[in-house]
């Protein structure tokens, strides 16, 4: 998912899913995105 996304990421929490400290960068546009696993 893309950070920052505070609306997707309080989603996936409520969801049991926290961030692993996982980050790319799409070579696309540059967006930062973050891996969350539950």
């Amino acid at each position: 998912m893309a950070d920052p996304n505070p609306r997707a990421q309080a989603f996936y929490r409520k969801h049991g899913f926290t961030p692993d400290g996982s980050t790319q960068t799409d070579e696309d546009d540059g967006v930062t995105e973050i891996r969350m696993i539950r």
